[in-house]
């Protein structure tokens, strides 16, 4: 038998880890609109210090579905600043070229 005493104090942490995940995914999907230290603050949970008991065994679950969703979001981070980083490198290197006279073909 699991201690559910400490099921609710898991709970919010849980519920925070959830809270955190959609302030990224709204992040991702705004491109750009919400304030990033905003909701790097709103994700700043440091499970270490916590001093929580083990985990009760009926939120096992909800904290894998949890993990799950934040390593597709950690996924989904990373492809985004690669492709922002991607069109810095382009928008530099085009600024770069302008200064030479350039031609283009409009006959294709």
């Amino acid at each position: 038998m699991t201690d559910t005493s400490a099921s609710p104090g898991w709970e919010q942490v849980l519920a925070e880890c959830e809270a955190a995940a959609a302030a990224a995914e709204a992040l991702l999907n705004a491109k750009g609109e919400l304030d990033a230290e905003t909701i790097a603050a709103q994700s700043a949970l440091d499970l270490w210090k916590l001093n929580m008991p083990p985990l009760p065994d009926e939120l096992h679950d909800r904290a894998r579905a949890v993990h799950r969703r934040q390593l597709d979001l950690q996924a989904k981070l990373v492809a985004s600043m690669s492709m922002i980083e991607h069109q810095v490198r382009f928008a530099t290197d085009g600024a770069q070229s302008s200064r030479k006279p350039q031609f283009l073909d409009r006959s294709v």
